[in-house]
């Protein structure tokens, strides 16, 4: 993974592009590396993005690591409640 992500940091210099670190965050799936391990360095001051196990919000879509029906009915009822009592 880390290979990937210093490609893609080769790419940002090339382009003169600054990536905020601290404001990325990483989901790891299937893990097979140990938890302090589940890490990577990003951008140029090479900030070290720690994996996460909490719900992440991007652009209005929430992901997770986990698969959780429990989660996303609460949600969904949070939102259709919210609706209602604004109507």
């Amino acid at each position: 993974m880390q290979e990937i992500v210093d490609i893609a940091n080769e790419f940002y210099l090339i382009n003169d592009i600054d990536i905020n670190a601290k404001k990325s965050e990483l989901i790891i799936i299937n893990p097979t590396v140990e938890k302090q391990e589940q890490n990577i360095e990003l951008g140029r001051d090479r900030s070290i993005v720690q994996a996460t196990n909490d719900e992440i919000r991007y652009l209005g879509v929430w992901f997770s690591n986990k698969p959780s029906r429990r989660r996303w009915m609460q949600r969904l009822s949070t939102i259709v409640n919210e609706f209602c009592n604004t109507v």
